[in-house]
């Protein structure tokens, strides 16, 4: 059995980590593995702070606002293979595109 990947996607500010916060709080999912240089917000985030993003640690890079994120795949695929759903906020359309060719029927933009 596998699991899936669900990428909440909007404007910021549309309440896509609350939203995310409140699927994890009711233990129907896990939050997918994202990185970030900014530092984190608090225990909320959908984030874990890493000060320098490379090519090395994470294979997805991109930037907001002057910050690298990335998102290493296989930290994803590992919990999927294990019947995990996992659940990521993006706003880069780049990247969900690139989510969903690596995950094919697995990952599912919400």
């Amino acid at each position: 059995m596998q699991g899936n990947l669900y990428i909440l996607t909007g404007a910021s500010t549309s309440g896509k980590t609350t939203l995310l916060n409140d699927i994890l709080e009711n233990g129907y999912a896990m939050k997918a593995p994202k990185f970030a240089e900014r530092l984190s917000r608090g225990p909320d985030d959908d984030i874990t702070h890493i000060d320098n993003i490379e090519k090395s640690n994470c294979d997805i890079l991109y930037v907001i606002n002057g910050k690298r994120y990335g998102i290493d795949t296989k930290l994803i695929m590992d919990e999927i293979k294990k019947g995990n759903d996992l659940f990521v906020v993006l706003s880069d359309l780049r990247v969900i595109r690139r989510l969903k060719s690596e995950f094919e029927d697995r990952a599912k933009a919400i």
